[in-house]
């Protein structure tokens, strides 16, 4: 659903889903719920693109910590890929969000 509707529509919901998804991987120890809640994860960054920085910004740094955590300790080696492709995608968002801020642009959020 993520990827067919391209983040639109997401915002409502996007934050409580990765604060279930981060309690998720750190407590559960079932390796097949580990390695879909981080491919979620990494869905969920992908569908906000740039506009993660708006929508996550509260729970940004605890997705982090806890991706980073993964990449580094857990035993499943898919789980640590899942973890380490989230990690460029935060890394992408923000070299991105980088650019835009050094050429001037800016995006208008209208309500």
């Amino acid at each position: 659903m993520l990827n067919a509707t391209r983040g639109h529509g997401i915002e409502k919901w996007t934050d409580q889903l990765l604060h279930l998804l981060t309690n998720i991987l750190k407590v559960d120890r079932s390796t097949l719920v580990r390695r879909s809640a981080i491919d979620l994860v990494r869905q969920a960054l992908k569908a906000c693109g740039t506009n993660v920085f708006v929508i996550l910004r509260e729970r940004l740094l605890d997705i982090h910590r806890e991706v980073n955590r993964l990449m580094k300790t857990d035993r499943d080696e898919t789980v640590r890929l899942h973890a380490q492709l989230c990690c460029e995608e935060l890394d992408a968002a923000l070299r991105q969000n980088q650019e835009d801020t050094e050429r001037g642009y800016s995006r208008k959020i209208r309500f």
